[in-house]
């Protein structure tokens, strides 16, 4: 009988800072880990100790100065006090608490309140950060629904149904102050699909597009649980432009993709090369191109990914986009200034359509718009609802918005895709995918929605 496991906790470095090298990609720069003192060669040398042990005194006084002026001799990087904050948590590790300030003071021969304001500045600064490793049990797995998703779209490789339980309702109620990364279903989702990513869903020399969002966020947390990937000769690039999306408003939690590739990467045992784009997500049509330009998206000789690591959101109550149409002027986010007006008229469409032969309530998990990492794209109606009266008019905000955003589009049909997403409320949007041109190969998704997909294409 399985047993669950505690929570463990786990302390990380974050990426330092990126440069790009001459093929697009990023390589690291290397921070010493420690200070590194050495006395001076041209220090005045003491006279011979004389037979009254007057200068005894006087040379440990010389002692104490130069080591007292090693430690000031210069401040800490950002690097040195990453190794000092990991230094003072691994001793948790090793031997169940905190490596005494002391021990850290001789080691990096630094006074001892510097080594505590070091440890306080790395985790105030984000340089390191705690995060709970999700539980490395899976939930039980729906095979009948799996082999019914199969048996309905022959494109699909790989279709994995999680159970569901009691308690995913409970994330999902109207106003839920729940931790985005805390919802429970999508950590399980994450799990699954992580598990699913170790056990050989990738190969040697793949080009990895990663997207961003909650769904990718906590498939890359949970390989945490899994064996370090082995596989060799992997490119992890960017899909979208940053948005700076914080959930809940909570600072400094970003579901970027270019986040999103610094943190795939630590899990690889050979160190993939990484392709980022740097730059916001939304811009303003005579800037697109020129944004463009400045990454490596508008070189035609740079790789392109073969397979695609994304989430899936519908455009409705709570999603992020849905939430900067509401916002006030204060609120809303700069980076997404240049569609802020389209994301207000989508919004409106959407209500509107929504109103059409009472479909709100026939339907209520059903949205005519829909995001795969930033690309936005039509849901069309379930079947006997009609024709929607705004349908063209919604079409038209979708290539608009689409228009102003720095990220893969067209592209992406060229690409197998692994979509991580779930719930009942994102049916349409993976049953409209399922049954477009997108190479929809790999689908992590939950029992409810799957049987709502099924049932929406009997």
């Amino acid at each position: 009988m399985a047993t669950k496991r505690p929570d463990r906790m786990i302390v990380s470095a974050k990426q330092g800072k990126k440069k790009l090298d001459k093929k697009g990609g990023v390589s690291r720069k290397r921070g010493s880990s420690g200070a590194q003192i050495s006395r001076s060669s041209g220090s005045q040398e003491l006279p011979a100790k004389r037979n009254d042990g007057l200068l005894a005194p006087v040379a440990a006084l010389a002692e104490a100065s130069l080591e007292e002026a090693a430690r000031k001799r210069r401040s800490l990087t950002n690097p040195d006090m990453v190794a000092i904050a990991m230094d003072r948590i691994r001793g948790l590790r090793d031997n169940g608490s905190l490596t005494p300030v002391s021990d850290l003071a001789k080691k990096y021969r630094r006074d001892p309140a510097v080594i505590s304001r070091a440890v306080a500045r790395a985790f105030k600064q984000n340089l390191v950060e705690v995060r709970e490793v999700p539980r490395s049990e899976e939930r039980e797995r729906r095979e009948d629904l799996e082999e019914r998703l199969l048996e309905m779209y022959p494109h699909l490789s790989t279709a994995i149904v999680i159970a569901n339980s009691p308690e995913d309702a409970l994330d999902d109620q109207p106003g839920s102050m729940i931790d985005p990364l805390k919802h429970r279903l999508l950590q399980k989702l994450g799990l699954a699909m992580a598990n699913s990513i170790a056990k050989g869903l990738l190969r040697s020399d793949d080009i990895i597009g990663v997207g961003s969002g909650r769904g990718v966020n906590l498939t890359i947390r949970s390989l945490v649980s899994c064996p370090q990937l082995r596989v060799k000769n992997i490119a992890l690039m960017s899909l979208t432009g940053s948005v700076h999306s914080k959930p809940n408003r909570k600072r400094g939690l970003w579901l970027d993709a270019d986040r999103h590739v610094l943190e795939l990467a630590d899990f690889f045992l050979h160190p993939p090369n990484q392709y980022l784009i740097g730059h916001p997500l939304a811009h303003h049509p005579d800037d697109l191109e020129k944004a463009r330009r400045r990454t490596w998206l508008a070189d035609d000789k740079s790789k392109r990914p073969t397979l695609a690591l994304l989430g899936v959101g519908t455009i409705a109550k709570e999603h992020r986009f849905y939430v900067e149409a509401e916002a006030e002027p204060s609120e809303q986010e700069p980076f997404l200034e240049p569609i802020h007006d389209l994301l207000v008229r989508l919004k409106e469409q959407c209500e509107a359509a929504l109103q059409t032969n009472d479909l709100s309530h026939k339907f209520p998990t059903y949205s005519p718009a829909a995001e795969m990492s930033n690309v936005f794209f039509h849901v069309p109606p379930p079947r006997g609802v009609g024709l929607i009266p705004n349908e063209a008019e919604i079409v038209d905000c979708i290539r608009d918005i689409n228009g102003r955003l720095l990220n893969f589009q067209r592209e992406l049909m060229n690409m197998q895709l692994l979509l991580v997403a779930g719930s009942k409320k994102k049916a349409h949007a993976l049953r409209a995918l399922l049954n477009s041109d997108f190479k929809v190969a790999h689908l992590c998704t939950d029992a409810a929605a799957a049987t709502e997909i099924i049932h929406l294409r009997a």
